[in-house]
């Protein structure tokens, strides 16, 4: 079994978003991360993929909705930052960063 945490940050004076996750394993054990900034634009995104051709990552972001459908035991659910503090902590992050992806594996 794996656990994917994500957070999703905008900057309301910039309108710029971003977001971070972590995948782990059963025990917690780091497996894989990533930080990803999608320039400007609303928050929700993944729910609004069909109307998306405009926006640069539209790709990227329809792929994580391919994923999920595809995946049988895939939900959302909001989680406190205080209980997703690494999630949280690269979403920050990736406001730092060019656009696009940035992938770490253990």
């Amino acid at each position: 079994m794996l656990k994917l945490n994500v957070d999703g940050s905008r900057r309301a004076a910039s309108g710029c978003i971003g977001t971070g996750g972590v995948i782990g394993g059963a025990n917690g054990d780091w497996i894989c991360g990533f930080v990803v900034n999608l320039g400007k634009g609303v928050v929700s995104l993944v729910q609004q993929v069909g109307t998306l051709s405009c926006h640069p990552l539209v790709a990227l972001i329809q792929s994580c909705c391919v994923l999920m459908r595809r995946i049988s035991n895939c939900h959302i659910a909001y989680v406190y930052r205080e209980m997703n503090v690494v999630a949280d902590r690269m979403t920050n992050w990736s406001f730092n960063l060019d656009l696009g992806v940035l992938l770490g594996l253990a």
